[in-house]
């Protein structure tokens, strides 16, 4: 402050320059996103979450269901909606660079639905 005073710059003037090397380091660090850009993080996320998720459920499968009492076909059908979960989660991965990131995770997200959580369902309450 006294290094601003002996350049000749008031207490405004001052504030002014502080706030506009701020705002100028602000937006070099931290740019504007555009809808694309969220989107695209959007999936990236629900992608990592979907992949945690499913090495969740792998592990359970390999050890908690395995010293189950179920029988060989539900435990198929368990390992077969696992490995389409991982399968789902890595093409959301690659969802998010796509140009309609939002649509294609949407997409993604309810074929997921569909197709492994009847055969999760399935396998973990029987027939």
């Amino acid at each position: 402050m006294q290094e601003a005073a002996e350049a000749g710059l008031s207490g405004s003037e001052l504030c002014v320059c502080v706030c506009v090397c701020v705002s100028a380091s602000v937006s070099l660090l931290f740019p504007t996103q555009t809808a694309a850009m969220s989107a695209s993080l959007a999936v990236q996320r629900l992608a990592a979450l979907s992949g945690a998720l499913a090495v969740t459920a792998g592990a359970y499968g390999a050890h908690g269901l395995r010293l189950s009492n179920r029988d060989d076909y539900q435990k198929e059908l368990y390992s077969t909606a696992n490995t389409y979960h991982f399968y789902h989660s890595l093409a959301l991965l690659g969802a998010s660079r796509c140009r309609k990131p939002a649509l294609a995770g949407t997409v993604l997200l309810a074929g997921m639905g569909c197709f492994c959580g009847p055969l999760y369902h399935q396998a973990l309450t029987g027939p």
